[in-house]
């Protein structure tokens, strides 16, 4: 491959290049990598006699890339991405571990126990980032982990089950008190919480209990589903939650559950990571803690 290398094009020139393109202007270019216009000009004409060919069109409106202008700048742009990332990535400290975590088991389970971790292991550096898109199976460079909520028979064998999810409805006491729910089909009464869009979670609850007179289209659709369970706190409904995620609200008497019927739903959660060495040690103190909590939890399950 020793070729390609005697092939490679200035550097300097192919970053002199590379912001040029990105800003559409040699000024822009000049001001980010701290060098007169002048520089910058020169270094893209160094690249054009390189390929012996024109990278950019000059125009009243600014510059404009030519085809291979842009063929070059696409390039230059995934390559340098790429770097940045993997230079990220060497640069972390290496106590850090870097999480992925869905939004409602971050705000729900992990933060209210995220003390006890600190506090058994000050010297790392947990660091945390919510997405919506829970499918982060293959981690890598700038993540370490990620915690990850998806159906049970959908995971690849290096997802280390945590726990599954137990669907019940939930209400706060007042909204109890108020509506008198003595039964399930009195559910047909209330306002219904959907803690996501496809609102299959009530439905399937229903069906596993034999409830057919309840129009599960009805009541207040939410994204996600700490936003179904804040509702209920508030009182605006009964909401459809996994258990384990309302374990607080539940203690705490914010919340009480109507019904002693529950559902597994075949999603659950998971733990994935990376093999590096480097961040083992972290890797597996955020594990074994994780299995801690989570056995205190089923310890001390709430009773309705």
């Amino acid at each position: 491959m020793s070729w390609r290398r005697k092939n490679l094009p200035p550097l300097k020139a192919l970053r002199a290049f590379e912001a040029a393109a990105r800003h559409g202007s040699f000024t822009e270019a000049a001001t980010e990598l701290f060098v007169t216009q002048g520089a910058i000009s020169r270094q893209v004409k160094t690249l054009e006699d390189f390929f012996n060919c024109q990278l950019f069109k000059r125009t009243s409106r600014g510059l404009q890339l030519t085809p291979s202008g842009h063929d070059l700048f696409q390039t230059l742009s995934e390559s340098f991405d790429a770097i940045c990332r993997t230079t990220d990535y060497l640069l972390q400290p290496r106590n850090r571990l870097n999480v992925v975590v869905p939004p409602t088991f971050s705000v729900k389970w992990l933060l209210p126990r995220l003390a006890k971790f600190q506090q058994l292991q000050p010297n790392i550096e947990l660091s945390l980032t919510t997405m919506w898109e829970q499918h982060h199976y293959d981690v890598q460079h700038e993540f370490q982990a990620a915690i990850v909520n998806d159906a049970i028979v959908e995971v690849p064998n290096h997802a280390i089950p945590l726990f599954k999810e137990t669907m019940a409805p939930v209400c706060s006491p007042a909204f109890l008190a108020k509506h008198e729910i003595s039964n399930i089909s009195g559910l047909s009464t209330v306002n219904l919480l959907h803690p996501t869009r496809d609102k299959t979670d009530w439905k399937n609850w229903l069906n596993a209990n034999h409830v057919n007179n309840i129009d599960t289209d009805s009541g207040l659709v939410f994204d996600a589903m700490e936003l179904a369970i804040s509702a209920a706190v508030r009182g605006h409904g009964v909401a459809m939650v996994d258990l384990t995620m309302v374990q607080e609200e539940l203690e705490l008497g914010y919340l009480v559950k109507p019904f002693d019927e529950s559902l597994e739903n075949g999603i659950g959660y998971f733990l994935v990571h990376s093999f590096e060495q480097r961040f083992q040690q972290q890797i597996e103190a955020f594990k074994n803690w994780l299995f801690t909590e989570i056995a205190l939890d089923q310890q001390s399950e709430p009773s309705t």
